[in-house]
């Protein structure tokens, strides 16, 4: 069974979609009506309740990090950990959270049979942060859905003026680094760029980023679907990806699969997905001038459309959401899950 309720507009729930659109037959939905959101205090004694109605050796596969409180006998939930932010204490702000992950979820991975994620810096973390053993976690990475491929792939800008025009992933969370993101545009040699925000804020960003709005430098996205996200992507002159810490950063390869350039923070998993990508520059994550310097060197000299054609085929390639349930389902049968 698979526990598709993280499906939405966020990193999990578009993994989440991806995955229940292809498991093959034989799968059911752990909750038919959508069921009550994934998360949240009650969820761990929701999540055994329910497992316990189902019959003996039946394995639920969740899209997400929710794992039932010890007493299941059948001991068959499997999570998939998509960042080890979700495993550290320090990033929750909210006190219930912090209990979670450090008295319940940390346990939990540690008892159970599989542990999914989606790159090897996350099983890293994994393995480190809840004590896992390595042997029983498995990567079955993350994939770009077909609406980053546009079947046109001539670049028609969304824009209202002729500045060059930069996107961000953003979040109220500090690990997106917004404040390097908006000190970087701040300055001087970029003072002709527009940056759209894509996600939510915090009222340090906003403070932050008042400058930039005055000047009709700076708009926020929010609630956009695949289709929408992938023609701003597709419009953008470039693509920031500024984070501190990430389990995958899908952003970045549906950017790099709609041709569209990426400044990134020289991170361990920007290094493992795209590290290799003529399309994709790495910069010290902090560095407001370095990060200035490169967005400035990439709108000069953009990275030829046959090195940014060559990069799209190269992460449709290895970030195919078919390959991400073969993955999936092999690792259960290795383990007679």
């Amino acid at each position: 069974m698979y526990d598709a309720r993280w499906v939405g507009a966020h990193g999990i729930g578009r993994h989440a979609q991806e995955v229940a659109d292809r498991l093959p037959d034989g799968w059911d939905r752990l909750f038919h009506d959508g069921g009550p959101r994934p998360w949240g205090r009650a969820e761990p004694v929701r999540m055994l309740r329910r497992l316990q109605t189902l019959p003996d050796r039946t394995t639920v596969v969740s899209a997400g990090y929710n794992l039932p409180l010890r007493g299941w006998e059948g001991s068959r939930a499997v999570a998939t950990i998509h960042s080890g932010l979700h495993l550290q204490r320090a990033v929750n702000s909210r006190r219930y959270e912090a209990g979670y992950y450090a008295r319940h979820l940390l346990a939990a991975l540690r008892r159970a049979p599989l542990v999914l994620t989606v790159s090897d810096a996350t099983r890293a973390e994994v393995a480190e942060l809840a004590g896992t053993d390595p042997d029983r976690i498995e990567v079955i990475g993350n994939g770009v859905s077909a609406a980053f491929v546009p079947a046109d792939p001539e670049r028609t800008p969304i824009r209202a003026s002729a500045r060059p025009r930069v996107l961000a992933s953003s979040s109220p969370k500090a690990h997106k680094n917004l404040v390097t993101v908006l000190g970087a545009l701040a300055r001087p040699e970029l003072r002709d760029v527009h940056l759209t925000l894509l996600g939510g804020l915090n009222d340090v960003v906003r403070t932050l980023g008042a400058d930039l709005h005055a000047q009709g430098r700076l708009d926020v996205r929010t609630g956009l679907d695949d289709r929408e996200l992938a023609a701003e992507l597709q419009a953008a002159d470039l693509f920031l990806a500024l984070s501190l810490q990430e389990g995958f950063d899908l952003p970045l390869v549906e950017a790099v699969a709609t041709e569209t350039p990426v400044v990134a923070s020289d991170i361990a998993v920007h290094r493992e997905v795209a590290g290799d990508l003529e399309a994709v520059l790495l910069v010290p994550a902090l560095d407001e001038a370095a990060v200035a310097a490169a967005i400035a060197r990439t709108l000069a000299e953009p990275p030829s459309p046959e090195s940014r054609a060559y990069d799209r085929v190269a992460v449709r390639k290895r970030h195919d959401r078919d390959q991400v349930v073969t993955n999936l389902v092999d690792a259960l049968e290795r383990r007679g899950l």
